[in-house]
């Protein structure tokens, strides 16, 4: 049984590996900032926002109430 548990790698493949993990750490820096937006910036882009068709125009809140 081998007792050695060193890992041995060429320089060249520990650079590539450090590269890979700090772009992974990137994206995933920015999906998170994505997934998890501010409830304003959430509302301002889905509800309000200029991109999307507005949801509040088809939902029972675009109803006017009036006073008894």
């Amino acid at each position: 049984m081998n007792s050695d548990r060193t890992i041995r790698l060429e320089e060249h493949i520990i650079s590539a590996l450090g590269l890979w993990y700090l772009e992974w750490q990137a994206s995933q820096k920015d999906r998170l900032k994505k997934q998890y937006q501010s409830p304003k910036a959430f509302i301002d882009k889905h509800l309000v926002g200029t991109e999307s068709e507005c949801l509040l125009g088809n939902t029972a809140t675009s109803l006017v109430l009036t006073s008894k």
